[in-house]
């Protein structure tokens, strides 16, 4: 889970900035009309990857830039419910 950045920043400009760390996918989460939130999630291959990253989890050109292991993220859904997404670190 990463937040912080510029909501104008582009999917490719926070790969490029992992590339070192092998992200399989980042996906900016948006609002409901469509424009980006400064909120992404992203997949990387390993587990070591994600440790390798939060040990240093600063980035000059992002300097408000942070990565929060997502354990669980509860959000709500559209008919008054809530979901929600785990993962496991």
């Amino acid at each position: 889970f990463l937040s912080g950045f510029p909501p104008k920043t582009k999917p490719k400009e926070l790969l490029k900035l992992f590339s070192k760390n092998h992200p399989i996918e980042l996906e900016i989460v948006k609002n409901f009309d469509g424009t980006p939130r400064p909120i992404a999630v992203i997949e990387l291959s390993s587990a070591q990857d994600v440790r390798d990253i939060l040990a240093y989890n600063y980035f000059p050109k992002f300097p408000k830039l942070k990565m929060i292991r997502l354990y669980q993220m509860t959000y709500p859904s559209i008919l008054g419910e809530s979901s929600w997404v785990s993962g496991i670190i």
